[in-house]
């Protein structure tokens, strides 16, 4: 992958990434079940699947350790994120305050790992 690549990667990545946030809120948040299940099953899947598809081309890109911790503790907290995502989705009452403010910190949690990449 040349060099050129690497701006519109990153842009496929971060849109992914805005893409699931906005599929999360729209689930814990959204009025009706049928609006959450779509938003967490059209909007919040293929932004988590475009999330991780560039993340680990950029890994390739970067030559990354792919086991490196802020990769292996992103992919923890954003699964979680996507689990708790699909469960409050699938049936009416099973969304909360709690769950959706524990799933907005690990998101953000994620995203200042992508970007600090601490360890």
């Amino acid at each position: 992958m040349s060099g050129e690549m690497l701006p519109v990667l990153k842009l496929a990545k971060y849109a992914g990434l805005m893409l699931f946030a906005a599929g999360a809120a729209l689930t814990f948040l959204g009025e009706g079940e049928r609006l959450r299940q779509r938003a967490a099953y059209v909007v919040a899947a293929p932004g988590y699947m475009a999330t991780w598809g560039g993340g680990m081309v950029m890994v390739g890109f970067y030559n990354h350790a792919l086991f490196s911790g802020w990769i292996v503790v992103t992919f923890l907290l954003m699964t979680a994120v996507m689990n708790a995502v699909m469960w409050s989705a699938a049936a009416e009452g099973r969304r909360s305050a709690a769950l959706a403010l524990v799933s907005a910190l690990a998101l953000v949690g994620c995203v200042g790992l992508m970007v600090f990449r601490p360890f």
